[in-house]
Formats: C-alpha cells, sequence, structure tokens
C-alpha cells in the first residue's frame, strides 16, 4: 500500500487475488480502494474484490461511488459491479 510504484502496487494487488476468500484479506483490499486514489490500483483492487460479493464489499463500493473526482472508468466499473 505505501511503495511509490503504481506498477508494485496494482502487482501486490494481483498477487493476492488467490487468497481473497480469507477475511483479512479482502478486507485490507477494501481499504485500498479508500485509501489510494491511483485510478489503476483502484481497478486491480476491483477486479480482484468484484468476484467475491459481501455486504462489507458492497459498502466499500457504495462509498467509494460517494469520492469526489473519481475517475469516469472507475465509478462506471463500480457500478457495473453493483448492478
Amino acid at each position: 500500500q505505501t511503495d511509490p510504484s503504481v506498477n508494485v502496487r496494482v502487482a501486490a494487488l494481483e498477487a493476492l487475488a488467490p487468497s481473497v476468500d480469507h477475511a483479512d484479506v479482502r478486507t485490507a483490499i477494501v481499504q485500498v480502494l479508500g485509501s489510494d486514489s491511483e485510478p489503476l490500483v483502484q481497478l486491480a483492487a476491483l477486479r480482484v474484490l468484484e468476484a467475491h460479493p459481501s455486504p462489507e464489499i458492497r459498502q466499500a463500493l457504495d462509498e467509494l461511488l460517494e469520492t469526489p473526482n473519481l475517475e469516469p472508468l472507475v465509478r462506471d466499473h463500480v457500478r457495473s459491479i453493483l448492478a
């Protein structure tokens, strides 16, 4: 979450994907959505989370939609997940 390289943060999210069944991993990825404003990182987190719907994830996505200046591509992806 703190590496200055967007590519490293995206790769880390992709590496966590096989472990998304674990609550602590899902929680960490949800936190990324709220704390990392880089669209590529947000999209990577969304790709990992969308296959594992839960009330926690839905709430995080609803909150993300409230973010001012959210990149339109990210906003559209969130809306497609919630639809």
